[in-house]
Parts: C-alpha cells; sequence; structure tokens
C-alpha cells in the first residue's frame, strides 16, 4: 500500500455512465494522473480535493480518480472521472479467492494501491466493491459514486 509519488496510468474501463467533473485542489496538494482523490468536507479548506488518505477524526468524501497531475495552489483545478470506473486487475489486501473477493466492499487507506476489505476506521466509507476475480492477487474493483460514498457517510 503506497501512496503515488508520480502519475499512475490505471487500467480501467468504463461504460456504465462515465461522468467527470473538475473540482480545485487544495494549496500546497499534489494530485497525480490516477490518483485516488477525495473532498475536504470539513474546515477552512472544505470543497477542496485532496489526494486520498485515511485521516483520523476528518472526514472526506470519495471522488474517484484525477486525470491529471496537479500541484495545488488554491485555484487550480483537476479533472475527476466521478462516475463509472472500475478498475482492472488490482490487488486488494484480504481477498483471495471468488469466496473473500466478489461482491465484497473495498476500502482505500492512500491514492495509490492501498485497497483494503479491512475497514480503516471512523468516518471511512467503502470506495468500491469487487466485481470479478480473476486470482489470489488480481481483481476488478468498481468505484462507488460520491453521492453513494455521502450517503454512506450521511455527511
Amino acid at each position: 500500500m503506497t501512496a503515488l509519488s508520480a502519475n499512475l496510468n490505471r487500467a480501467s474501463r468504463g461504460g456504465y455512465g462515465n461522468q467527470s467533473t473538475s473540482f480545485v485542489v487544495k494549496n500546497g496538494a499534489t494530485v497525480y494522473q490516477g490518483s485516488l482523490v477525495g473532498i475536504i468536507m470539513q474546515g477552512g479548506d472544505k470543497g477542496r480535493v485532496i489526494p486520498w488518505t485515511v485521516v483520523s477524526g476528518r472526514t472526506d468524501m470519495f471522488l474517484g480518480i484525477a486525470q491529471s497531475k496537479v500541484v495545488g495552489d488554491g485555484s487550480l483545478e483537476v479533472v475527476v472521472i466521478t462516475a463509472g470506473v472500475e478498475l482492472i486487475g488490482v490487488a486488494v489486501t484480504g481477498a483471495s479467492s471468488i469466496a473473500t473477493g466478489v461482491g465484497e466492499e473495498v476500502y482505500a487507506t492512500d491514492d495509490g494501491t492501498g485497497l483494503t476489505l479491512t475497514w480503516p476506521g471512523t468516518n471511512q466509507g467503502p470506495v468500491g466493491w469487487i466485481t470479478r476475480f480473476y486470482s489470489s492477487t488480481q481483481f476488478d474493483v468498481r468505484l462507488v459514486v460520491p453521492e453513494v460514498y455521502r450517503a454512506w457517510l450521511r455527511v
């Protein structure tokens, strides 16, 4: 599980309503192409996009996948695919078979490869669910849309 330090070309497919929206990136935050991103829901930076990370006690809303690298200055925007994304052949910690994978909720601990079946803690919802099993280390994960994530949090 590693946060991104460079752009990541994720294998993914759309086909069930790809949608994208532009969001302002938080001043000082670096969002890479392929980053899982969220929007800050509290405090002075509310409404700004950040790379996805689990911060205890803070509620952020999962948005989707960033389409370019942006170093935030408080006004620069990044385009985020917010619906219609399925990650292809990704590793999910805790999943190793059809029985322990398909249909299970998936959580993210960072913006890179930190996908897991383990709930990371308070104020965190699932970012997707496993839709296909290839091997003990490869699954497809359909990402949730922000509206579903927000409903899960009841923010």
